[in-house]
């Protein structure tokens, strides 16, 4: 009779902990389904029916067959029934228990993946916000923001970028304090701290920027940087796709670009378009020499809450090929640019802009949008992107922190990259922006 007793106990402990899991999985069901979201696919409402169908007939089954059990055991008193009814999981009851952890699995695991996913995404929102303050620190001690490139007078030398300058104010004093500026940024007496990996540059979902010297973000450039061909201090701009990729463009359309003499360009000059439309520049080193073109937070007369002044750049910093690192003052390792494809031919008269080729989605404008970095290579795709979902984090002059949208309007987002659009007339003139807008 003991035989029989312990048999029938162990054999429904069983199926009560079957049980018991069906209904845990059933009663859980509902929170982790909305922590991962609603279905958004005929798959995905397909595969969690099936989950919960399969956790509520398991614990019916059980709960039957439990009742069934225990009146048969009740009804029974023979010993050899008793020696036929084994102690062990039934067939039944262990496919239905790996059943429900696979139930429980697959509704755990995107919740845990996605709370990774998040605590990532903050933890890049966060470096982005402490570079913004860095920045803004910087540009009301200096009472202007700092080049976003230094370069020798000939261009022969390469000094540093805007991250140097920013190094005090992200409390890298002791990289800072060790910085030889009278000399270029891969010198055998920078490369060294340059090759040091500073956490607030590295966004933890830029798999780019794993190499020494890695950068995940971008100051603004506006429409491109300047260059000493054909003329000194010439506007040029970026086409990943051209031959050659950089040259000379002609923002006031009237047929001149980089005249040899700046009082043949007229009024407003390609220079006076390529101040508005961007909010760093390339400037030679020692200051005072050649080229001296900045912004301060006073000359940003379209607000500092509609001007963009850093964003995440997956291309920018370290490069595996070249040994380029956050130091590079090479403008398309450290800065983001708006597609120059808005102007037809690189000549922004009346007929050959468009805005909406700033952030369009159809060859060859596609390459220069918003996220196109993703699948081009380092040092070459001088573009906002991320590898977030939907867009990229940025921030604006005031220090406020957004995700913009990898739809967002071409218009609208050219408007966010001139400091000084309203300025603009003519056919680069710009649309009035707000908060509304993107």
């Amino acid at each position: 009779m003991t035989l029989r007793t312990n048999h029938t106990e162990q054999s429904m402990d069983a199926s009560s902990v079957v049980e018991c899991a069906c209904w845990t999985t059933v009663s859980l069901a509902p929170l982790l389904i909305w922590v991962n979201g609603p279905a958004v696919s005929a798959a995905q409402f397909a595969i969690r029916a099936m989950v919960l169908g399969v956790a509520v007939t398991g614990a019916i089954v059980l709960r039957v067959r439990k009742a069934a059990r225990s009146k048969k055991w009740k009804e029974r008193n023979d010993i050899q029934s008793a020696a036929w009814r084994h102690s062990a999981f039934t067939l039944v009851e262990l496919l239905v228990v790996l059943a429900v952890i696979g139930v429980l699995m697959s509704l755990l695991l995107p919740a845990v993946m996605q709370a990774r996913g998040s605590a990532r995404r903050t933890l890049c929102q966060n470096n982005l916000h402490n570079l913004g303050l860095a920045m803004l620190a910087e540009a009301g001690v200096k009472r202007r923001f700092p080049a976003s490139g230094n370069y020798s007078l000939d261009g022969a030398r390469r000094y540093h970028s805007w991250v140097v300058d920013l190094l005090p104010g992200l409390e890298r004093n002791d990289l800072a304090s060790q910085w030889k500026f009278d000399r270029p940024y891969d010198d055998p007496a920078n490369a060294a701290l340059a090759r040091i990996t500073v956490p607030v540059l590295v966004c933890p979902d830029d798999e780019t920027a794993i190499g020494p010297g890695g950068l995940s973000y971008a100051v603004n450039g506006g429409f491109g940087w300047t260059t000493g061909r054909p003329v000194y201090d010439c506007p040029s701009a970026f086409h990943v796709s051209a031959n050659p990729p950089l040259a000379p463009i002609d923002l006031n359309g009237n047929g001149v670009a980089c005249p040899s003499d700046p009082n043949q360009d007229g009024r407003p000059g390609d220079k006076n378009l390529f101040f508005w439309t961007g909010l760093f520049f390339l400037e030679n080193w020692p200051k005072g020499l050649g080229t001296v073109r900045h912004h301060s937070l006073d000359s940003i007369s379209d607000g500092s809450s509609n001007t963009l002044m850093l964003a995440e750049s997956v291309r920018a910093g370290y490069d595996p090929l070249t040994g380029a690192t956050w130091a590079s003052p090479e403008p398309q390792r450290n800065s983001f640019f708006i597609s120059a494809y808005v102007c037809e031919g690189l000549r922004c008269a009346p007929g050959n802009v468009d805005y909406r080729r700033a952030n369009a989605g159809e060859p060859p404008y596609h390459l220069e949008a918003i996220n196109a970095a993703r699948s081009q290579a380092e040092g070459e795709a001088p573009w906002a992107s991320s590898f977030h979902v939907g867009g990229v984090h940025v921030v604006f002059a005031d220090g406020r922190i957004h995700f913009l949208s990898d739809g967002i309007e071409g218009a609208v987002y050219a408007g966010l990259m001139s400091p000084q659009g309203s300025r603009i007339r003519g056919p680069l003139a710009q649309p009035v922006t707000g908060i509304d807008s993107y």
